[in-house]
């Protein structure tokens, strides 16, 4: 309809979805993914141990429950992955905003995330952040890098 300068900007599972789905709209020319998880299954595993669920029950549990929606909806939700198609957003840039305390993300996770990205990757990581807090603890900063980002790739 004439826009020809789109970026994806999304948070939490929001980020997941636009690491997904830029690779399937040409017209996407940068990609934010802030808290974006790098699995599904080990972000609701999170979830469920922030909902005091202890680990060795959450993760069987969410791992299951993403299989048997898998059956159900007749799709392997499992090859949907961030971690499986952050490659394929390249050439287009992309910038990951990241709270190490973030209880959604499996340790190393995060870096196995970057690490599949490949080229025109931009990484903030701030140690003390938690999920999608970073731009509350920094907004000045996380305002000012998200739209230098946008105006340096649109």
């Amino acid at each position: 309809r004439g826009v020809e300068r789109v970026g994806f900007l999304g948070f939490s599972m929001g980020g997941m979805v636009a690491i997904l789905a830029a690779p399937l709209c040409p017209g996407v020319r940068a990609v934010v993914s802030d808290g974006g998880p790098a699995r599904l299954w080990t972000a609701l595993a999170g979830w469920g141990q922030e909902r005091r669920a202890p680990a060795w029950l959450a993760r069987p549990l969410a791992w299951l429950t993403i299989a048997i929606t898998s059956l159900r909806l007749g799709v392997n939700l499992f090859r949907y992955e961030p971690v499986r198609w952050v490659s394929r957003v390249s050439p287009r840039p992309l910038l990951l905003i990241h709270g190490d305390q973030d209880p959604y993300l499996a340790p190393g996770e995060f870096d196995a995330l970057v690490a599949a990205a490949g080229r025109l990757l931009e990484v903030w990581r701030v140690h003390e952040a938690g999920h999608r807090t970073v731009d509350e603890l920094y907004p000045e900063e996380w305002r000012r890098r998200v739209v230098r980002f946008f105006d340096r790739y649109l």
